[in-house]
């Protein structure tokens, strides 16, 4: 099973309403596999989404350009208020590790990594 982990401080979650309802989440878990988003508070799942990745999601990321998701513990640091896309969050990659293994690979990592909905949802 491919999973990768971000760490969230907080999170609101959408109710099915549309409003926003206030729930603790401290962890957001990416089953590429299942191709699945949980948002979890200690050991339980709070919420469950299906997800879509990219052209070429089987490992980590490597490279800038790969389509790939990344795999690993990561940091949702910000959110971009003005995206196209809907609440689309920022991902912590690169962190030093993956600037290191691409340096070693002679390739540039990328960034610039989202988690959002879709394009004006």
């Amino acid at each position: 099973m491919q999973t990768s982990r971000f760490v969230v401080p907080i999170l609101a979650i959408l109710s099915s309403a549309g409003g926003v309802r206030a729930e603790p989440v401290d962890l957001v878990r990416v089953d590429k596999s299942e191709r699945r988003l949980e948002l979890l508070f200690g050991d339980k799942v709070v919420r469950s989404y299906a997800m879509a990745l990219g052209a070429n999601p089987v490992g980590h990321k490597g490279r800038e350009g790969d389509e790939r998701t990344p795999e690993g513990r990561y940091v949702l640091d910000w959110r971009h208020p003005e995206s196209g896309y809907y609440r689309s969050v920022h991902i912590s990659y690169p962190n030093a590790d993956d600037v290191a293994a691409a340096k070693r690979a002679g390739v540039e990592p990328g960034g610039m990594i989202m988690i959002h909905g879709q394009p004006g949802a």
